[in-house]
């Protein structure tokens, strides 16, 4: 049994060092080999360049001597239990840094969140405001138009008392206060032209007639008094020049 196993330790240490032992076979081949070229041969460059070959034990092998098989596996667990515990330790940091990216990726997102946030008050702020300046537009403006429909209606009202008219003498009848001090305005400036050129010829009959200058007094007041833009006074300016005329 002691032989059998002292036989079996020989053969694992063998099958333990096959390759380096073929290397090592191969390499003194090659010696050999080389040996019997001549000198002549072995200077050429072209054929034989200057070359160096190193021959190293393995890194992974902790010792060259062979010291069982019991301990080489133990060496083997040892070194396998290592490069677990490496990779372990490689699986820790690439978790840690997974962690590390998922907070900051966390935080970037509540940033983010915060901003919109941010943003949305600041968009509703803004609406609330847009809409409050288009109500006070919007108030400006009904003000505005009130206030442009108080002058249509005062000024229509002081036209209508100047010309000694109402709403039912303008045919046909108008439609808004607009339109209604248009019109006013329209027969205000018809009747002063009326006026002013019966006055001119009022005036060119009294030169012709010599009439003096206490009748033309008298009439003047009883026109100015009768409103010369109104009916009555311009009734009186046209009876005052048919006189005349029928006088001249």
């Amino acid at each position: 049994n002691l032989l059998i196993a002292i036989m079996g330790d020989i053969f694992d240490q063998i099958q333990e060092t096959a390759d380096a032992q073929f290397m090592i076979a191969r390499a003194q081949i090659v010696l050999e080999f080389e040996g019997k070229l001549s000198s002549a041969v072995m200077s050429s460059e072209k054929h034989f360049p200057t070359w160096l070959q190193v021959l190293a034990p393995s890194l992974e092998s902790e010792s060259t001597d062979w010291q069982g098989r019991v301990k080489a596996l133990k060496a083997a667990i040892t070194r396998l239990e290592e490069k677990q515990a490496e990779n372990e330790n490689k699986r820790e940091e690439s978790e840690k840094k997974r962690v590390e990216t998922e907070k900051t990726r966390a935080e970037d997102v509540k940033r983010l969140e915060i901003k919109l946030e941010e943003s949305e008050k600041k968009r509703e702020a803004e609406s609330k405001q847009f809409a409050r300046m288009l109500k006070l537009i919007c108030a400006n403006w009904q003000l505005e138009e009130k206030e442009l429909e108080r002058q249509l209606v005062a000024e229509s009202n002081q036209l209508q008392r100047e010309l000694g008219v109402t709403s039912d003498d303008l045919a046909p009848r108008p439609k808004n206060n607009k339109q209604k001090v248009e019109r006013l305005k329209a027969l205000k400036k018809k009747r002063l032209e009326e006026s002013s050129r019966l006055e001119k010829e009022v005036e060119g009959l009294w030169k012709t007639l010599n009439v003096g200058e206490d009748d033309q007094k008298a009439f003047k007041e009883k026109v100015e008094a009768a409103g010369k833009l109104k009916q009555a006074g311009l009734a009186l300016l046209k009876e005052e020049f048919d006189h005349l005329r029928r006088e001249s």
